[in-house]
């Protein structure tokens, strides 16, 4: 086997592994921000839920009565959405503690006048753990965000010389008739390869992690991944009706001339 051929057909390899990251990495990439998980989050209808759970758990504490004079002052909702958005400068832990001295100020405001204060401060402090907990993956989304703000931009550089390099491997493969066959047999493989990863996301779809609420946004995320990656897919099948007529255009165009 001559040394060209083994050379394409390892640029064919090559290709096929950048075409897939491409794909796969940039369908993760695009739903972790802070903006996009929101998104996710109403889609899932977790705002809704966590005002529900939020009710929930400050009644196993308080009169409902109290509970709902503790709400009204308060917006859950948007303690959420601050809470989220605090995942791209990784700020949650610090926003989250915000918002529990929030409701824990709002739960000693109900309190009876007589109980000693010392007592409202220990008993408004456990409250306002639980309560935090009910409404927002504290925990998560801070591992989330650290890793967010660590490898974001390296992970935007890498994708970024991912496809610099495979529009290279492209273009040589473009260069020769007898060469543009290893870019659409790379384009067939990373199809296939792509086809597959969706296929093993899927097997994520029965996953639970943390509460329901928590699970119904993962699910979500995962959703919205899966739809990046038909996406992916979609737009390497164009690249191969391209790369096919490319290929029969020349050779029809070869076979004229001749």
């Amino acid at each position: 086997m001559k040394f060209k051929k083994v050379f394409d057909i390892l640029l064919m390899v090559i290709q096929t592994i950048l075409l897939v990251l491409l794909v796969t990495l940039t369908s993760i990439f695009i739903e972790i921000n802070s903006s996009s998980i929101l998104k996710t989050m109403e889609k899932a209808g977790y705002l809704q839920k966590a005002e529900t759970s939020a009710k929930e758990a400050l009644n196993n504490f308080l009169p409902i009565d109290k509970t709902e004079e503790v709400l009204k002052s308060i917006s859950v909702k948007s303690q959420i959405k601050e809470m989220t958005l605090s995942l791209d400068n990784n700020t949650v832990e610090q926003v989250a503690n915000e918002k529990k001295n929030e409701i824990k100020n709002e739960i000693i405001k109900v309190l009876d006048s007589s109980v000693d204060i010392d007592t409202k401060e220990s008993f408004a402090s456990t409250v306002s753990e639980v309560y935090i907990k009910a409404i927002f993956p504290v925990t998560e989304f801070k591992t989330l965000s650290i890793v967010n703000s660590r490898y974001s931009e390296r992970l935007i550089l890498s994708l970024v010389i991912i496809l610099i390099i495979s529009l290279g491997i492209y273009i040589y493969f473009l260069s020769g008739k007898k060469k543009i066959k290893w870019m659409i047999i790379s384009i067939y493989n990373s199809i296939f390869f792509s086809v597959l990863i969706y296929t093993q996301i899927g097997m994520f779809n029965n996953i639970s992690i943390g509460n329901i609420n928590t699970t119904s946004v993962i699910l979500e995320f995962i959703k919205n991944v899966k739809f990046n990656i038909i996406i992916g897919i979609i737009l390497l099948i164009i690249l191969c009706f391209l790369s096919n007529w490319k290929a029969y255009f020349r050779k029809r165009k070869h076979k004229d001339l001749n």
